[in-house]
């Protein structure tokens, strides 16, 4: 049972999406991979560990500013949830990011779909693998149909307008 999710119609053209409209990257560094509130530990409101480095890599660091920004999305508009007030825009998230590293947002769309191809290839292992192990019933669509892999349309959709 692979991923399978090269005959995932959204998936696919996510990844058209991607290989045609890939930046030059600005900086190569180590990247987090899992860039996410619940990901970091705090003492005294200041952060003092970052956890979960499985998916570490090297690349632009808007890789994690994206992935943070996808899953935040995926998490609170996808369950219905509103996200918490007082939270941060992402036009602030951008700017606070941009005046601390130095570093443009300008490619911040082709990262976004980047971060949302990646974690809709997680949903359709991991849909699958509930089928498989009879947690879900056999006739779901969950791996063909879930809010991240609907949000991923909508944006490739989106950015491919710009």
């Amino acid at each position: 049972m692979g991923y399978g999710w090269r005959k995932h119609p959204v998936c696919s053209n996510a990844h058209d999406w991607l290989v045609a409209n890939k930046p030059e990257l600005q900086k190569i560094s180590m990247c987090w991979g899992d860039s996410r509130i619940g990901n970091v530990l705090y003492k005294d409101y200041k952060a003092s560990a970052l956890l979960d480095w499985e998916m570490a890599s090297m690349g632009d660091p808007l890789m994690d500013l994206a992935w943070g920004f996808a899953v935040d999305e995926c998490n609170s508009l996808g369950l219905g949830v509103p996200r918490l007030d007082g939270s941060m825009s992402q036009s602030e998230g951008i700017e606070i990011w941009e005046n601390k590293t130095g570093l443009s947002a300008e490619n911040i769309n082709y990262f976004r779909v980047l971060a949302l191809f990646k974690f809709s290839v997680i949903m359709v292992r991991v849909a699958k693998r509930l089928i498989f192990n009879e947690i879900m019933p056999l006739d779901s669509d969950f791996h063909l149909n879930n809010f991240t892999t609907e949000y991923l349309d909508s944006e490739v959709t989106r950015v491919s307008k710009l």
